[in-house]
């Protein structure tokens, strides 16, 4: 049963901390999200290798993500945590350092995307599983959904302050910021305690593990029908986020501070969607709801493709953004509701895997055709795909009538 309260999971001491750090983690990454996308565009000027750095950042999601699922099972969430927020300061400030003395190339950020994607395929199933052990069960709602305003919150700020900072100072104060951002986390796990935390010892093999979480998916068409729809707009909608650079630039003719506000924008629908689901005590009709988002957002970037008025794109990338984040928030809920304890990690880490995992396959093949046929034409067929493969594997899901509670 969750808690009547609304935001009740910020009643809880650590998961405040917890909360808080998660925000200023939050906004220095998507400062670095920003100024490495226009960075690569101002290097190379190509759709194509803004495909190819998108994909460095995500093919270790679908490598590493299950390990990192099996590493989150086994041994401490929160002491994992710790190095993942210690390790990519060091990446950030290697792009520091090379973008300030002007003596970075295209394949040395390709190098150190992958090497934040293969630190976020660890982090992501811990961090995931993690929410239920600092929060609880009964709180485990508001904590998905004020995770979700934190990020996207972030998603707000993060795009605006890096538009200002690219424009007033340089690229690089990003990447400095970035490494910043990342002490406040790691030095409030440290101090956060958590009864009855250890570590899972098991004797069974890792190829019985690695089966045991593919089972459970697998014997739950609910689950399976919603981590496939999540791996369809992972594969064909979600990389649209990262050619907007190309729509700033090439549609808009709006420049760095422009792109930021379309990312922002993007973000505060995605804040709002956040918002929206930490103001209630419960989801009501999950199936519903989870329909109306998923639907919506392959329609809000087909609009968008065909629009050439900044105003009324910034609009549709509201929507876009409520939509995308609507459906995964309310999807993250009721996986964790229904999965047990002892293979969390491993159900997050396919969970994860397929949002993020399948974006290096569709980062490459959108750039690679929109150099070829143009951005507008590559996102309108993607759009086309999502919408086919969400009415697809709705069918494996539509006997979720109501919210699990």
């Amino acid at each position: 049963m969750t808690t009547s309260k609304r935001f009740s999971a910020l009643y809880k001491r650590d998961y405040r901390y917890y909360y808080s750090a998660q925000i200023i983690s939050f906004t220095g990454t998507w400062l670095q999200h920003i100024g490495m996308s226009w960075l690569v565009y101002t290097l190379t000027d190509s759709a194509f290798y803004l495909g190819v750095t998108g994909m460095s950042m995500s093919v270790p999601i679908l490598l590493f993500t299950f390990f990192g699922g099996l590493i989150a099972d086994r041994f401490n969430k929160r002491k994992i945590l710790i190095l993942t927020h210690t390790l990519p300061v060091f990446p950030a400030l290697l792009l520091y350092i090379l973008t300030v003395t002007e003596t970075i190339n295209i394949w040395e950020i390709i190098a150190i995307a992958f090497t934040i994607g293969t630190i976020n395929a660890i982090d992501l199933p811990c961090r995931q599983s993690f929410l239920i052990e600092i929060a609880g069960k009964e709180s485990l709602f508001s904590a998905i959904a004020l995770n979700t305003t934190a990020f996207n919150g972030a998603r707000v700020m993060g795009p605006l302050l890096a538009g200002i900072i690219i424009q007033s100072q340089s690229v690089s104060a990003c990447f400095l910021l970035n490494a910043v951002s990342f002490m406040p986390m790691a030095v409030l796990l440290s101090r956060i305690r958590i009864a009855g935390e250890s570590s899972l010892k098991s004797s069974e093999s890792f190829k019985q593990r690695c089966l045991e979480g593919i089972r459970f998916i697998r014997g739950h068409n609910s689950i399976s029908g919603i981590i496939l729809t999540i791996g369809t707009f992972s594969l064909f909608g979600i990389p649209f986020n990262q050619f907007l650079p190309l729509f700033a630039d090439r549609i808009f003719d709006v420049g760095a501070k422009g792109y930021s506000y379309l990312s922002t924008a993007m973000g505060a629908g995605a804040l709002l969607a956040g918002l929206m689901i930490a103001f209630k005590k419960s989801m009501g009709n999950t199936m519903r709801y989870l329909s109306i988002a998923g639907f919506l957002f392959p329609i809000t970037i087909i609009l968008f493709s065909h629009t050439e008025n900044f105003i009324l794109a910034l609009l549709l990338l509201i929507l876009c953004g409520w939509s995308i984040v609507s459906f995964m928030a309310t999807s993250n809920n009721y996986v964790q509701l229904e999965v047990k304890n002892s293979i969390r990690g491993r159900v997050m880490s396919l969970y994860s895997l397929t949002f993020l995992g399948m974006a290096p396959i569709g980062h490459l093949v959108i750039g690679f055709f929109a150099d070829m046929v143009g951005i507008k034409t590559v996102m309108n067929i993607s759009a086309l795909l999502c919408i086919a493969g969400f009415l697809c594997f709705r069918r494996k899901w539509i006997n979720l009538k109501t919210a699990v509670s």
